[in-house]
């Protein structure tokens, strides 16, 4: 079993202590998004295969990594970081904070288990392929010793974001020409880039959740649940929608 932790907010950020009793205890409360019933996942610590921690600040769980490093389960982070204005990511802590905070948890964690996620890539008249490259670059240059590979997603236009981003430019031409541009940018830092849920072959298939980095050899199964042209192996998610402290206009999990 795969733990994610967490799609549907940033547990690390602001659920850590909740998250370690709860995986000391073997039992996580699950609610099913669509009638909102919650169920027990129960488990004893031998059955967890590897955890996908997923957070912008993981700073308050740094505590908890400690502890959960003593018990032998092979994790690694998804640490999604770019530098939209306050207007974008109002709660957030600021750029260089948060590259600070991906340097201490490498530094915790090393080697080096970070997957930097420049997630999500929306483009628009203010943030334009120059916006992208130019912040895509300047973030790497200060972390590419401190991440293994990177991911990058396009927004997904949901109902509920839609309204907050009514002027995206949705131009297949424009969005391959960027991911041409910033997988050279990677390939000169030497770093492998996937992209999520894209379906044109554009980069190598790449998954977020990916067993093979916890050592599993067996051909893994596809996680069913996710969105259509996701690749990630099957795992099991454990936060709860609408509970992350933050207000990112692009979230769809608010």
């Amino acid at each position: 079993m795969i733990i994610s932790a967490s799609r549907r907010s940033d547990i690390p950020a602001f659920f850590g202590d909740q998250f370690y009793s709860s995986l000391i205890d073997g039992n996580f409360k699950i609610k099913n998004p669509f009638n909102q019933r919650i169920s027990n996942l129960t488990f004893n610590l031998k059955d967890i295969e590897g955890i996908v921690f997923w957070s912008k600040n993981p700073k308050n769980f740094f505590k908890n990594l400690i502890e959960i490093k003593k018990l032998n389960i092979p994790f690694y982070f998804q640490f999604t970081l770019n530098n939209y204005p306050y207007e974008v990511e109002p709660e957030i802590p600021d750029l260089n904070q948060r590259v600070e905070i991906l340097k201490k948890l490498g530094d915790l964690i090393y080697p080096s288990k970070i997957v930097w996620r420049y997630d999500p890539i929306i483009l628009t008249k203010k943030f334009g392929v120059s916006f992208h490259l130019e912040n895509f670059e300047m973030i790497l240059d200060k972390i590419y010793n401190d991440i293994f590979e990177i991911k990058i997603s396009f927004i997904t236009l949901y109902r509920k974001i839609r309204k907050n981003f009514n002027d995206v430019i949705q131009d297949r031409d424009k969005e391959i020409e960027l991911i041409g541009k910033l997988s050279a940018i990677s390939d000169r830092y030497i770093k492998k880039i996937g992209i999520c849920c894209y379906d044109l072959k554009v980069l190598p298939e790449s998954k977020c959740v990916d067993s093979r980095l916890f050592g599993n050899t067996l051909f893994p199964k596809r996680d069913k649940g996710q969105r259509k042209w996701c690749n990630c192996d099957k795992s099991v998610d454990v936060g709860f929608y609408k509970s992350c402290g933050y207000r990112c206009l692009y979230c769809y999990a608010r």
